[in-house]
């Protein structure tokens, strides 16, 4: 549901804000991020002082437990704040790292592993690797771990990171299990050099022999907050995306403001074909936007009434994850668009065009795999249902399936 009220809520000691108030907080943010994302990607980490104007911006609090001086509000609230601070030519770095670390605080496993993060600081922020790259060992109360782990992002701005490793659960079955670790037990490696997001310190992370207690231990295999942890990962990651294409219509639209043809008089703002290729792309991100919130309203409906999610949902998520592929093409048809002079460092929409790359490969929006699963979910739906037979109305050779 969309929060169009404008007033926040006091509970207890919290003030909850409403989504547009939250909104307009990110909106104002864009300013100082567009201003400061060269430094943030030549320091090749979000400074401090960002972070903590987010911070006082309550945008880590957004899905954060109201125990813990959250304002415990839904995840499409967090994604549409999301795509909303990544848009306007800010730092996709910048923004990249509050989507990582913001997402997190959406409540952990336990209580107890709740206590260890917040107990002494709930302004404290988690970090991901969840790759299955390391390794774990069953002991007495917990588990061993030991590995590097890629592309923690954030993790200079975190205290304490969840890394993945395949183990036995508590009843001896394997899975894919998260171990949330303080990041001080570790080392984050200074490997991360990329041609976008350069500012989010996508590090990797190194643990030897670290201890992590059960309470600390969850599944990947298990849902989160009522909605399958891959779920809310695609989400997430098509929400940025999303947000970098339109903050790529956005920086083209300035950029072509009283731009001349190269070999002509005319304005480009006047040339049908510009106004139609702004068009196109404006209408790809619309789409996808419409797409994300839909197919996430229809997965929380489902779960919160108790049932599974259907293979129709499942394929509507599937859907979703064309994002990437969808995106780019519409910052591609932008590039081209602008002229000789998109390739120039002083205009941000190379930064932006950068970004837009390297987070639509990321696995999470990539279609590549999708139109297999898809089939196979379409195949086991039909193999449930009644079989129907129909008198074919072509009797040629070979017009019948066998």
């Amino acid at each position: 549901m969309i929060t169009t009220a404008r007033d926040s809520v006091r509970l207890g000691d919290t003030v909850v804000p409403t989504e547009a108030q939250l909104l307009d907080r990110a909106r104002a943010l864009i300013p100082m991020l567009r201003e400061r994302a060269g430094e943030i990607e030549l320091a090749g980490s979000v400074p401090d002082d960002v972070i903590d104007a987010m911070r006082a911006a309550g945008l880590f609090k957004i899905v954060q437990p109201r125990r813990w001086g959250g304002y415990g509000l839904d995840l499409l609230t967090f994604f549409r704040v999301v795509m909303e601070i990544s848009r306007g030519g800010s730092s996709g770095s910048a923004a990249w790292v509050m989507l990582v670390l913001g997402a997190h605080q959406g409540g952990l496993s336990t209580p107890e592993a709740e206590h260890d993060v917040w107990g002494e600081d709930d302004t404290a922020l988690i970090s991901s690797s969840y790759v299955p790259a390391g390794s774990c060992r069953r002991v007495e109360g917990g588990y061993v771990v030991s590995g590097t782990w890629p592309t923690s992002s954030g993790c200079l701005n975190a205290r304490w990171v969840t890394v993945g490793a395949r183990g036995p659960d508590l009843a001896g079955n394997d899975d894919h299990l998260g171990f949330l670790v303080p990041i001080a037990d570790g080392v984050c490696l200074d490997d991360w050099q990329s041609i976008g997001l350069r500012g989010t310190a996508s590090r990797s992370i190194r643990f030897d022999q670290v201890f992590v207690p059960d309470h600390r231990v969850s599944s990947f295999s298990r849902s989160r907050g009522g909605l399958p942890f891959w779920v809310v990962a695609t989400f997430a990651i098509n929400s940025i995306s999303i947000g970098f294409g339109q903050s790529a219509i956005d920086v083209c639209a300035e950029m072509l403001q009283g731009k001349k043809r190269s070999y002509g008089t005319g304005l480009l703002t006047d040339d049908p074909r510009t106004q139609e290729r702004l068009g196109q792309a404006q209408a790809i991100v619309n789409s996808c936007r419409s797409r994300l919130e839909s197919a996430y309203r229809t997965a929380v409906e489902t779960v919160t009434a108790g049932d599974e999610l259907t293979a129709e949902t499942v394929a509507n998520l599937f859907d979703v994850a064309r994002t990437g592929q969808q995106i780019q093409q519409a910052v591609l048809s932008l590039y081209n668009l602008i002229g000789p002079a998109v390739v120039f460092k002083k205009y941000p929409f190379e930064r932006v065009f950068r970004d837009t790359m390297a987070a639509t490969v990321h696995p999470q929006a990539r279609f590549e795999d999708e139109p297999l699963e898809m089939g196979r979910l379409i195949l086991a739906h039909a193999a449930e249902q009644p079989a129907v037979t129909s008198q074919p109305t072509d009797q040629t050779p070979g017009s019948q399936i066998q």
